[in-house]
């Protein structure tokens, strides 16, 4: 869990060094449903740790490429299921997440796991 105070650098990176020879953090996104993948984005990415607002929302609904924000329900969805996977961790604000590893949150922040997918070989 990346607290703000319990950052603990060196252990993220050698998890993101293992996890990147695995692989293994191609195959959770693959797992994700694309509104998942569309939270855990928003959550790396954006600074904000709030997945429900609007302005989060319509982000997400950029990133799925559809017209529509998700509503609130979906996301609560996702956000149960991604808890319930250890993929993200509530921050101890409500309604307030982040992503639980912090080699995970570097990945998604690397430009190429934004762009076009293929499925991991």
């Amino acid at each position: 869990m990346l607290v703000t105070g319990d950052i603990d650098v060196p252990r993220a990176f050698q998890r993101w060094l293992e996890s990147k020879r695995e692989n293994k953090y191609a195959d959770l996104i693959f797992e994700l449903s694309d509104l998942e993948f569309a939270v855990v984005v928003r959550l790396a990415t954006s600074g904000d740790d709030s997945v429900y607002t609007a302005e989060a929302r319509q982000a997400m609904a950029e990133l799925m490429q559809t017209s529509r924000p998700p509503e609130t329900s979906k996301v609560q969805t996702a956000i149960r299921r991604l808890t319930g996977a250890g993929i993200v961790d509530p921050t101890g604000t409500k309604g307030s997440y982040e992503i639980a590893d912090q080699g995970f949150q570097i990945v998604l922040k690397e430009p190429q796991t934004l762009g076009p997918a293929s499925p991991p070989t």
